[in-house]
């Protein structure tokens, strides 16, 4: 049987290798760093803050790609003073109406 582990991007081994995400490399630079800053703190405790800040990175990179698509259809639909306007919406929408 042919291991094919090291050919899919998402599996650890071909993250290990650098042929994945860079999740292994960010896994090693959040370790060092949370390592440095909270001497105190166990290896659960770092795992769980890893994963916390990789799932707030990931859904600030989807809505910012949501936005960004959201934005170039208006754009391409109604033209850049509708644009400019959503992006307004937009950001009052974020702001949760605040000023």
């Amino acid at each position: 049987m042919t291991d094919v582990s090291s050919m899919d991007s998402r599996s650890v081994k071909a993250q290990l290798a650098a042929g994945g995400c860079f999740r292994a490399a960010w896994w090693n630079v959040n370790c060092w760093l949370h390592q440095r800053l909270r001497q105190e703190a166990s290896m659960e405790q770092i795992m769980f803050a890893f994963h916390k800040r990789q799932h707030a990175l990931t859904f600030l990179r989807l809505e910012c790609i949501l936005d960004f698509r959201s934005l170039r259809d208006v754009c391409k639909n109604h033209g850049l003073l509708a644009g400019i306007r959503h992006v307004a919406v937009l950001a009052e929408k974020s702001s949760g109406g605040r000023p």
